[in-house]
């Protein structure tokens, strides 16, 4: 959690006390996690560090991606659970730049903003694009990706969660790009969808 110490820090000016607090709340919420952990935060940041060195894009980025799964149910949309948490984040931190907060809770699809979707959607897409970009990792990284989703996702029913898995994988082969931004798109889109044909194959022999 450099990164987060670092930005909240430098950038944000948050005092030690509170950022002791947060950090220790963060590192509780996503222990004992398959694949919603603080490894998956971490290797995002990796990407945000190589993807831009727009100071305020990184920022928001950072910051929506710790705060994205803070809560987190396999059954359970916990979206704005996880925007009231960063509102309390904010509220304690003392952060009064609303512009970044609200292109923040913007990337957490917040239902409770009234500014224009439009206004923010490349940074959705950007961040979407960030969720994605393990689609595009080694076949090692993938392998163990799938195998951790599927801890996190899977209930009693199996064959439903493969059933499911296969329905969205399918759907992603059929978008034209499964990444909106072209530095990332030039970077994973070849692999990822090399990792989904295999992933496909492999449960289409399970049915």
């Amino acid at each position: 959690m450099e990164v987060f110490k670092s930005v909240c820090k430098r950038k944000l000016s948050i005092s030690d006390e509170v950022l002791s607090e947060w950090q220790k709340k963060i590192e509780e919420q996503y222990s004992n996690r398959h694949y919603h952990n603080l490894n998956m935060i971490e290797k995002k940041m990796e990407v945000i560090r190589e993807f831009t060195d727009d100071e305020t894009l990184s920022c928001a980025l950072i910051f929506a991606s710790i705060f994205q799964y803070y809560h987190f149910d396999g059954k359970e949309d916990k979206v704005q659970d996880n925007c009231d948490e960063f509102k309390l984040f904010v509220e304690q931190a003392g952060i009064k730049d609303t512009a970044l907060i609200n292109r923040i809770l913007r990337m957490l699809q917040d239902s409770t903003l009234t500014d224009d979707v439009e206004d923010f959607q490349d940074d959705v897409d950007i961040f979407k694009d960030l969720e994605l970009v393990i689609l595009g990792s080694s076949n090692e990284d993938y392998n163990q990706y799938t195998r951790n989703v599927e801890k996190e996702y899977s209930s009693d029913n199996d064959d439903s969660y493969k059933k499911d898995r296969l329905k969205m994988l399918k759907t992603l082969l059929m978008i034209p790009s499964i990444y909106s931004n072209q530095t990332l798109r030039d970077k994973y889109e070849g692999t990822a969808r090399t990792n989904i044909n295999m992933e496909i194959e492999e449960l289409e022999k399970l049915n």
